[in-house]
């Protein structure tokens, strides 16, 4: 009988045990656009989706610069969502960025998939002037059509 009572309290013990594995729950991010992008600065964004079961200790955005890769912690947050703001960009580059969150107690790193934008290029172009009269004048744009 003691045989048979150990063997039910092992099963119950690893059926308990397998249990808890499933009803853990892994933290997870996804990667927003970029917004505010200009010649040299930007705001890359994501969003905790998953908390995890447990929890997150630190979250940001990955930005693959051209001399490597470098996570940024979050430096704006609003509602639901978190920015890593971006200075000093190179003009007309493609930068590519994901979001990412650690989980508590663990170096385990989860990942949003990857996005990208692509810095400006400013536009160049002249004014001339030209039959300049009493209030009138003819005015031509040269280079306007780079104007976006």
């Amino acid at each position: 009988m003691k045989k048979y009572l150990y063997i039910i309290l092992c099963i119950a013990c690893v059926t308990a045990a397998c249990s808890k594995n499933e009803d853990k729950k892994n933290a997870q991010v996804k990667t927003l656009g970029a917004t505010g992008v200009t010649n040299v600065e930007a705001a890359c964004w994501g969003k905790i989706t998953e908390q995890g079961t447990a929890g997150i200790s630190e979250y940001g955005i990955e930005v693959i610069f051209p001399e490597g890769a470098k996570m940024l912690k979050y430096t704006t947050s609003k509602a639901d969502s978190f920015a890593v703001q971006l200075n000093g960009l190179i003009e007309g580059n493609q930068y590519v960025y994901r979001a990412y969150a650690v989980e508590n107690g663990s170096a385990v790193t989860r990942y949003g998939g990857y996005e990208s934008f692509t810095t400006l290029v400013p536009a160049e172009f002249y004014i001339s002037f030209t039959n300049i009269a009493d209030r009138e004048a003819d005015v031509e744009f040269i280079g306007a059509d780079l104007l976006r």
